[in-house]
This record gives C-alpha cells, sequence and structure tokens, in this order.
C-alpha cells in the first residue's frame, strides 16, 4: 500500500515537473519567436530602405544626364550653339530610357531679359519668361542640386517641371551668361519615371504588399505628388515604416545607425565641390513606405 503511495506521488512529482518544463520551454519559445520577429521586422525595414535609397539615387542619376547639355553654354555663336545642343540632345535620347521627359530646350539670359528656345537646330527668340523661370542662382530657394561629382551642375525646380544647367564657372557669382532650361513633362516625371523605377526596386504594386507615397514638401505643407494606391495618399511621416529624403535631402537620424557616422563618398564630394551656400540641403520631395498591413511590426 505505501509503495503504492509513493508510485502516485512519483507520477505527480514527474507530471508536475513536465508540465513546469513545457511552460518554461513556452516561455523560452515565445521570446526566441518575439526576438526573430523583431529581427525579420529590422530586415524587412533595412531592405525597404535601400530599395527608396536606390530609387532616389536612380532618379538622381537619370536628370543628371542633362549635364550633356552643358557643352552647347560654352558655344559663343547663336547659331553654332543650337547646332550644338541639338546634337547633345540626341546623345541625351540615346542614352535615357526616358525620352518623352523632355519637353523642350530653352536658352534663358536673366541679365539681358533674352529667352530663346530650340527648333530644329536653331535657337529662336521668344519672350522673356516670367520670373519663376529664373536660373537658380538668382533665385536659389526655388531649386535644388542633384547628382554626384564634378562637372556641370544640374539644378531641379521645385515645381518639378524644370530642370537648369549651370556650367561649373557659374557657380558662387551672379548668372551673366545665358543658362539652359529643359522643360519636363511632370506627369510623364511622375507616372511613367517615378513608376517605373519604383516597380523596379520594389515590385509590381499588387503584389508588392507596400503602400508608397512621394510628397513634395513646401514650407509647412506638403503635396502627395504620386502615390500607388489611395490608401498611399493618408501615409503619415511618423507612421511610414521608412520615409527617405531626396534629392540632396539626408535621412532622419542620419546616414547610419550610430551617431556622427558618415554619408557615402558620392555625397561628401557633392558637398565638398558644391558648398551649402547659397543653396540648402533641405530636400523637395520624401519618399514614404508603408506596409498595407499597417506596419511591418503588423505584417
Amino acid at each position: 500500500m505505501q509503495s503504492r503511495l509513493f508510485s502516485e506521488k512519483a507520477i505527480y512529482a514527474v507530471a508536475s515537473l513536465l508540465v513546469l518544463l513545457v511552460i518554461v520551454l513556452a516561455l523560452f519559445q515565445h521570446k526566441w519567436f518575439g526576438e526573430l520577429s523583431e529581427r525579420e521586422s529590422e530586415r524587412m525595414k533595412s531592405n525597404l530602405r535601400n530599395g527608396a535609397f536606390q530609387f532616389s539615387m536612380e532618379v538622381e542619376r537619370e536628370l543628371s544626364r542633362f549635364q550633356l547639355l552643358a557643352d552647347a553654354g560654352r558655344v559663343a555663336s547663336s547659331e553654332e550653339r543650337g547646332v550644338v545642343l541639338r546634337q547633345q540632345l540626341e546623345l541625351w535620347h540615346a542614352a535615357t530610357a526616358y525620352p518623352a521627359l523632355v519637353e523642350e530646350i530653352y536658352v534663358v539670359n536673366d541679365r539681358a531679359s533674352g529667352a530663346w528656345i530650340l527648333q530644329g537646330n536653331q535657337l529662336v527668340a521668344i519672350g522673356y519668361p516670367p520670373a519663376d523661370w529664373r536660373a537658380p542662382l538668382a533665385v536659389p530657394e526655388s531649386w535644388r542640386r542633384i547628382g554626384f561629382g564634378p562637372g556641370p551642375a544640374v539644378f531641379l525646380k521645385s515645381d518639378l517641371r524644370q530642370c537648369c544647367i549651370l556650367d561649373d564657372a557659374s557657380r558662387g557669382r551672379e548668372p551673366e551668361d545665358d543658362q539652359i532650361i529643359v522643360s519636363l513633362d511632370r506627369e510623364f516625371l511622375l507616372d511613367s519615371v517615378f513608376a517605373r523605377l519604383l516597380e523596379t526596386y520594389f515590385g509590381k504594386n499588387e503584389s508588392s504588399g507596400l503602400d508608397i507615397a512621394i510628397v513634395q514638401k513646401q514650407g509647412e505643407t506638403t503635396e502627395v505628388v504620386f502615390a500607388s494606391s489611395a490608401t498611399a495618399r493618408t501615409i503619415a511621416a511618423e507612421r511610414a515604416d521608412v520615409v527617405v529624403p531626396f534629392p540632396g535631402g539626408r535621412p532622419p537620424g542620419g546616414f547610419g545607425a550610430r551617431p556622427g557616422s558618415q554619408p557615402p563618398p558620392e555625397v561628401m564630394m557633392r558637398d565638398r565641390q558644391f558648398p551649402e551656400r547659397p543653396f540648402g540641403r533641405e530636400s523637395m520631395l520624401e519618399i514614404r513606405i508603408r506596409h498595407r498591413a499597417g506596419s511591418l511590426e503588423a505584417a
């Protein structure tokens, strides 16, 4: 009888120990899954951040191709300049995947209040443009420099409708010479260039599981200039999984996880060769990405 009682107690003790072990294992498993989920979330954020940065770099790289037109600015004769501009424009057409991006090519001289449009191989005089066409060095607050490294500077207008090409010799002084203005098809830039590059780096909208918005910052206000879906238009910066400013912007918190981390070498080169003044470093646009589940953590 006593042996049987002892046997039952042993069974209860073993069962209790097994239950305790199961509980401990469940706690460890829960902690392990939590850490795994956190690491996966950080990995996904890193991938999205890298994709957004590559997208912004590709946009700048595409617009930087307009450096080809700078050669025409070094030609004194207007007749010869028209020929050179047409030749360089043909080279640009051969180099770009988006030939429909350019609407017209203009030459503008703010000092002389003169303006010309490229028609065929000739520059034809037109009425002097309004003030918002003035070259970047005259109204620097409306332009941002794009591209990296040495060579002619390409500037993007805040309305995303013009690019201006300035030769190296024009930096840091009032624009005395003719400036080349490239008129852009803004709708094509947003709906074709941006859309195609976003698909390249994030996949097709239907299968990516992501809402993506490109927001233009104008002082205290913001405008959504591109949205991958209706819900993407509602992404607030503080609720986005990833926010990357461009062009010429700085990611929130710097370029790396550690304080004081250095920007990429190409950005440092650009900053050395083109000083902050008279152009600020604040970006005009930013890309915001959020998982359709509400966040990467929820996904």
